[in-house]
């Protein structure tokens, strides 16, 4: 199961590197943040998926999800905090517009022959209005968090120590996702061992997944300044 997990992490951030390249080319943002957008709204559809990594059992969507953090990294690198802030508007903005949806899906009728295959639909876009809820205000306040402090942690270092910027931003901010999320959708629910064992399960895992990333946020800027170099 890791090799998979693995494989799936490193198509989703090699994509991401696929979008920096197209960003660089055109010299705009818009192509990062069309993929954050994206990557935001698969998380919430993932979410349904339960991963088995053994130690762990996680949502699918924690891939997507955490490399989101990768995107606004790389945007606020290149491109500044307002941009990166602009990729936070749109994606809570798609995640307003799939609510609905999703909800009207749902609830309108479907055929006796589509029955089977209506329902499972059904089962990915239940969304519970706490769950929502929590989702939506753990992405705000995490995501404008990992933008402050990893221009923060930029003013401070002069502009050096990417990998550093880059991590440190993501651990401190995934980790108050981690704890707004479980503690918002899920308190009351479940015994609070349960609930403190959630947050770290999934802690481990973006930390893991924010290390993976390293390499590739440099691989994105090394784009860009290849590009630049040829104004």
């Amino acid at each position: 199961m890791l090799l998979e997990f693995l494989l799936w992490f490193l198509i989703t951030a090699l994509g991401i590197v696929v979008f920096a390249y197209f960003s660089a080319k055109e010299k705009t943002s818009a192509y990062l943040i069309s993929a954050y957008a994206s990557l935001v709204l698969l998380s919430n559809i993932l979410a349904v998926k339960l991963l088995d990594l053994t130690w762990f059992i996680v949502p699918a969507g924690i891939i997507t999800y955490s490399l989101t953090f990768l995107i606004t990294d790389i945007l606020g690198e290149k491109y500044g905090k307002k941009t990166a802030n602009k990729a936070i508007k749109a994606g809570l903005m798609i995640n307003l517009l799939f609510i609905p949806i999703a909800f009207l899906a749902k609830i309108f009728p479907f055929p006796s022959f589509n029955e089977e295959l209506a329902k499972s639909l059904a089962n990915v876009l239940s969304l519970s209005p706490r769950i929502v809820i929590a989702s939506i205000i753990a992405y705000l306040i995490s995501q404008h968090l990992d933008v402050f402090l990893f221009h923060k942690i930029k003013e401070i270092t002069h502009n050096k120590l990417l990998w550093l910027r880059n991590n440190l931003s993501t651990i401190i901010s995934q980790f108050v996702d981690s704890v707004l999320f479980i503690t918002i959708a899920f308190l009351g629910v479940f015994p609070k061992e349960a609930i403190i064992k959630m947050i770290f399960s999934q802690y481990l895992i973006k930390i893991f997944i924010a290390l993976l990333d390293t390499p590739f946020i440099y691989f994105a800027v090394h784009i860009f300044n290849k590009f630049e170099k040829r104004k």
